[in-house]
């Protein structure tokens, strides 16, 4: 177990838990913007929740990382271009640095392209082009740095440090 006296126990299960707000809404995110009934349900939020809450867990994970000292801080949760797109050799992204590239971030892109024919409505059976989360979620710098960070990764490992931290599997 590790531990740090000026992180109360209450402070990680709020960490725990918009860890489960961030994943919930990432997750769900493909289904809701499939559905015609639902593909507008947050539409203007989402982007600035996904942002908060990225921003808030990476200040707290960065902290939880220093103050202990876990280990987990190196475990690679994506990848990272130094001068993008000049050079395109990528680097490991680990968890310490992922949280540094949240934090410092000047742009944070979270959803991409796809395609769908809705069947359930006239309106829809067009070809309409709608924006969703999938699996990675690209941060870039002002330095021309970027990151694409593996979400569900960056949640594992977080999962995993506030455990080591509280003693619990």
């Amino acid at each position: 177990m590790l531990t740090d006296p000026q992180i109360p126990l209450s402070s990680i299960s709020a960490y725990r838990l918009d860890l489960n707000r961030l994943l919930t809404l990432l997750l769900a995110d493909k289904q809701i913007a499939s559905d015609p009934l639902f593909c507008t349900l947050g539409q203007h939020h989402f982007d600035h929740e996904v942002d908060r809450l990225l921003i808030l867990l990476a200040a707290m994970t960065r902290r939880l990382l220093d103050n202990t000292g876990s280990t987990i801080r190196r475990s690679v949760c994506g990848r990272f271009w130094r001068h993008y797109p000049k050079q395109q050799k990528t680097y490991d992204l680990d968890l310490h640095h992922a949280c540094s590239m949240i934090i410092h971030a000047s742009n944070i892109v979270t959803k991409s392209f796809d395609y769908y024919y809705h069947d359930k409505d006239d309106e829809y059976k067009s070809d309409k082009s709608i924006l969703y989360f999938e699996d990675f979620i690209t941060i870039t710098g002002q330095k021309q740095q970027r990151a694409e960070i593996d979400i569900k990764k960056f949640v594992h490992f977080c999962i995993e440090l506030s455990q080591q931290i509280t003693g619990e599997p």
